[in-house]
């Protein structure tokens, strides 16, 4: 296309012009110029080498489809979406806070499209991830813009059982009943042992009697 444009300052013999545009679409183009005369300058025309013009890549993070929310699981999942081809994608390039306390990032993916895993939460709370400006590069080397999200918090409410000991048996005395309690996670709960046995003559019920 033939830009019309003119130079930024004047042009003579002593000096070379600079043309600027802000009104290419991404592609790559080859450079071509050609001057009419003036100045003390004779006409003329010459080209360079072809110029990429590109963008900046966008990304979004949010929520997985699958995840549930609120959620008492590990991990806790998020898509990214680059809208082009990236490099460099690491763990450190995803920013965690909330109040859950989530400090571990996994990934997974390629190309544009990446799946996060979260993990190392301490505490119920929020879990939310973001990709900061500048964390990642295209192969030309652009740096990416500061991520967009449409839900990227996820709400941790890990299971809870009340009481959070027991008493020891005494020899030759009745044992309980003691009645287990389930806080957090999705109701209802039901309980059940899930590893190791009881000791002799002791039951739990899937209600929490002990």
């Amino acid at each position: 296309a033939n830009l019309g444009l003119s130079p930024t300052g004047p042009v003579s013999p002593a000096s070379s012009a600079t043309f600027r545009t802000t009104t290419l679409a991404s592609g790559t183009y080859q450079v071509s110029a050609s001057y009419s005369g003036g100045g003390g300058c004779s006409t003329g025309t010459g080209s360079g080498s072809s110029h990429t013009v590109d963008t900046n890549p966008t990304v979004t993070i949010n929520q997985a489809a699958t995840q549930a929310d609120p959620t008492s699981r590990s991990p806790i999942l998020f898509d990214v979406v680059f809208d082009k081809p990236i490099v460099g994608f690491s763990a450190a390039d995803i920013q965690l806070s909330g109040t859950a306390g989530a400090t571990n990032v996994a990934i997974t993916g390629s190309g544009p499209s990446y799946r996060v895993a979260v993990t190392g939460m301490s505490r119920a709370g929020t879990v939310t991830a973001a990709i900061p400006a500048g964390s990642v590069m295209t192969p030309a080397g652009l740096p990416n813009e500061a991520s967009t999200s449409s839900d990227n918090s996820v709400t941790y409410d890990p299971v809870r059982i009340t009481p959070v000991t027991i008493s020891n048996p005494v020899y030759q005395q009745s044992y309980g009943p003691i009645t287990l309690a389930a806080g957090g996670g999705t109701a209802p709960h039901t309980f059940a042992v899930s590893a190791g046995s009881l000791p002799p003559g002791l039951l739990l019920t899937t209600s929490g009697e002990l």
